[in-house]
């Protein structure tokens, strides 16, 4: 298809295919009902909910098979649902979902559009939001938004044909967190869960193997990220997944606020000393990073005394542990209304286990290797990030 044959696709604007009636039933009217719930966070966990009405607590937007439903709040984080195949159960959505339903779109191939760049810059534009409310795409200024509408044996070829590629993408991404998922299961098959600790690991207290916590400082910075070979300072998001990400920084405003002391090095041990409690206390061992990146001050880097004592890598893989981040979580405390701080004093009497040094070493080489592994996979998941981006622009220029 030739961009010439791509300009005479009709361009339909979405309130033309916008669900208007939309049905809505209240779940704590039927307590005993099952219903099949598409929640925001059910789309973040890969899978609907299938949840008794008694445990529903709003009411809820009735869905139908096929229906592609788009979420307006964080419009930033792009999500794009289509609603799975009737069953035994009512199908309900969240109010923050927008659904669409027409016969003239392939539910595939609208999935495909509303997911393409092009569009996502145009649906960021209708973006709205008050102080400290959150960011929600306004419906109206969303319907006027056109989208293409080729022939459908023509979105199903364009359908088929990212599929594909999408499917190659998330293949990648899986490899990737497989490995998370390897080093994981080895460190429990070493070590045990180092909570219960079955195998009488001695037991000391993390300032016992720590030789300093170090604070950092938060500079005024910019509303942007840091570009490269420029200053800037970690965001909270930059540990929060407890994998180092360096790409989360804000440039810094002033080079008068850099303090060099705070820039983060490979092999730093960070630690989040403040955030939501769910998200507090989040490790994250930086393996790469490039220079001028500095240390926040709601971000501790905890320095070990020696790796004839702890490694490094054993430490994070503990702090990480399911059982271990709630402990540490229980450390954390603050006013009403503001978000859980953990103070140096009680992490240091955080109790922690100190297997034999002999076998820290072989979990530190094994995780050396899994991240060896985890560098080639991103390169082909950034690859193939990067030929799906280019299919999906070409398609809808219909150059496929």
């Amino acid at each position: 298809m030739s961009s010439v044959q791509a300009g005479k696709w009709p361009r339909i604007a979405l309130g033309e295919i916008a669900v208007k009636r939309r049905g809505s039933v209240d779940p704590q009217k039927y307590p005993d009902e099952t219903f099949e719930l598409y929640s925001i966070p059910a789309y973040d966990a890969g899978q609907p909910e299938i949840v008794r009405g008694v445990e529903i607590g709003s009411s809820k937007q009735l869905l139908e098979p096929d229906d592609v439903v788009i979420s307006r709040i964080v419009p930033h984080i792009q999500r794009v649902w289509i609603v799975g195949p009737k069953n035994a159960y009512r199908l309900i959505g969240s109010g923050e979902w927008i659904p669409y339903r027409s016969k003239r779109f392939l539910p595939q191939y609208l999935r495909h559009t509303l997911l393409s760049p092009p569009f996502h810059a145009s649906f960021m534009s209708t973006v709205a939001g008050v102080g400290g409310s959150l960011l929600r795409a306004r419906p109206s200024a969303l319907a006027e938004i056109e989208v293409s509408c080729p022939p459908l044996d023509e979105q199903r070829r364009i359908a088929v044909i990212l599929d594909k590629a999408d499917a190659i993408r998330r293949k990648r991404q899986q490899a990737i967190a497989l490995a998370d998922d390897f080093l994981r299961s080895a460190f429990l098959d070493m070590f045990g869960d180092p909570v219960v600790n079955a195998r009488k690991w001695p037991v000391v207290a993390l300032g016992d193997v720590l030789s300093n916590i170090d604070s950092g400082f938060s500079p005024r910075c910019q509303d942007r990220a840091a570009l490269l070979d420029e200053w800037g300072v970690l965001k909270l998001s930059a540990v929060t997944s407890t994998v180092f990400r360096s790409s989360e920084s804000k440039a810094v405003a002033s080079l008068d606020d850099v303090d060099p002391r705070h820039e983060v090095r490979p092999g730093d041990l960070l630690f989040s000393r403040k955030n939501t409690y769910q998200l507090v206390g989040a490790a994250a061992l930086v393996e790469q990073c490039p220079s001028k990146l500095l240390l926040p001050d709601l971000i501790f880097r905890l320095q070990t005394k020696s790796n004839e004592q702890i490694h490094k890598p054993f430490l994070w893989a503990q702090l990480t542990h399911p059982g271990v981040r709630e402990r540490i979580r229980g450390l954390a405390n603050g006013a009403a209304g503001s978000m859980p701080n953990i103070s140096k004093a009680k992490l240091l009497d955080l109790p922690i286990v100190v297997p034999a040094i002999g076998l820290q070493r072989r979990f530190s080489e094994l995780y050396a290797r899994v991240q060896s592994t985890k560098r080639g996979a991103a390169v082909l998941a950034v690859q193939s990030d990067t030929l799906f981006a280019s299919l999906s622009q070409r398609a809808f220029r219909g150059e496929l």
